[in-house]
């Protein structure tokens, strides 16, 4: 009894299930053909609005197109002017010849962007500005790089910079008597070393500058050396306390100058906080 109750109720529910889901699909309303017209022109109505937008977005591009076409072959603004701001070494035909610009081009045809892509090849040059002046004309801010010595690079010369770090190789065109430098591999941070030495001598805090030079020699054995031609001597400075040494050095100078025996120094070596003199043989 007690199974077939169980059986009996379970059917009861599945018969009523089943009217549940009639009832709950016979209780959905229909979708008339008049309903369905209406979303289907209103899907249409929007299909025609995109396309549309569409059209007024090309047809604008073509505009700015024929626009752009047509403003940069107008005459007005065809180049009459390139300006050139501070080049020193390099010509005003190297950086035309570089830059791809000539005289009648279109201004607003000029594509900035390659320009001084084109230029910052050049190893001379440290910083560029390119500036188009409306109507007519071009303006290129240029900044060099500005040469300290002669190194060494593979059997050929080239100019380095402050820090002794290659910049172009030396040609006839561009010549430029400077002191050579030779600094060996063991040096550390020989680089921040040649900066301190040149910015001495730019403050004067040395006795000489750099154009007095005509070697300088930079390694872990003996430091800084410098063969001076004016006067004749070579100067040796420890590059431990390197701004101790050169203060010192500048004493025993003035010292030397003062009692006129500068002429007599073969070699002035200043180190460790004292200071050797070699005189040579004058008769």
């Amino acid at each position: 009894m007690g199974y077939s109750y169980a059986v009996d109720r379970q059917a009861r529910r599945s018969r009523l299930g089943l009217a549940n889901k009639k009832a709950n699909k016979a209780a959905k309303p229909k979708r008339s053909k008049g309903a369905s017209l209406k979303l289907w022109l209103a899907g249409l109505r929007r299909m025609a609005l995109a396309a549309l937008l569409l059209s007024v977005l090309a047809g604008l591009c073509l505009a700015c197109l024929a626009g752009y076409r047509w403003m940069t072959s107008l005459p007005y603004f065809a180049i009459k002017d390139i300006r050139i701001e501070g080049a020193q070494r390099l010509t005003y035909g190297e950086i035309l010849s570089e830059s791809g610009l000539e005289l009648g081009q279109n201004s607003l045809a000029v594509n900035l962007g390659k320009v001084e892509a084109a230029l910052s090849r050049d190893p001379w040059i440290k910083k560029l500005a390119v500036q188009r002046v409306l109507p007519d004309a071009i303006v290129l801010k240029i900044k060099e790089r500005e040469p300290s010595f002669w190194v060494r690079v593979k059997d050929k010369l080239f100019y380095a910079n402050n820090r002794g770090e290659a910049i172009a190789e030396v040609e006839p065109q561009r010549f430029a008597s400077l002191p050579f430098l030779d600094a060996s591999e063991d040096v550390q941070d020989a680089g921040a070393t040649l900066e301190r030495l040149l910015g001495a001598m730019q403050r004067r805090d040395l006795p000489f500058g750099l154009a007095q030079a005509s070697w300088v020699g930079l390694s872990g054995r003996t430091g800084l050396e410098l063969q001076l031609a004016a006067p004749d001597m070579t100067v040796q400075l420890g590059q431990k306390d390197l701004a101790g040494n050169m203060r010192r050095l500048e004493l025993v100078w003035e010292d030397l100058s003062r009692r006129g025996e500068l002429h007599r120094i073969k070699s002035l070596t200043v180190r460790q906080g004292k200071a050797w003199a070699e005189f040579r043989d004058v008769r």
